[in-house]
């Protein structure tokens, strides 16, 4: 799994953190634990008609331990990678 590299703009603690209170406030999460794999799985498909959220393998995934497809709104993570709470 190889494409296109997309660079983004760099962002502070502070604008991470305030992004992350709005999603947060729109999706009724308190407390300072912000719930990623839950938001990729339950959130996003409901926000992003067509979002597909895929686990692979390590093998598959090759270097990436994760990987987000915009064009194909598809985000894959690497199996080794999900950690159970």
């Amino acid at each position: 799994m190889s494409g296109s590299v997309f660079k983004v703009p760099i962002l502070s603690r502070m604008e991470i953190r305030n992004f992350t209170d709005t999603i947060k406030q729109k999706v009724r999460i308190s407390g300072l634990y912000f719930p990623v794999m839950e938001i990729l799985e339950f959130a996003m498909p409901k926000i992003e008609e067509g979002f597909i959220l895929e686990i692979r393998t390590i093998f598959e995934m090759k270097n990436n331990h994760g990987l987000i497809i915009p064009s194909e709104k598809k985000t894959f993570f690497g199996k080794m990678f999900i950690m159970e709470r």
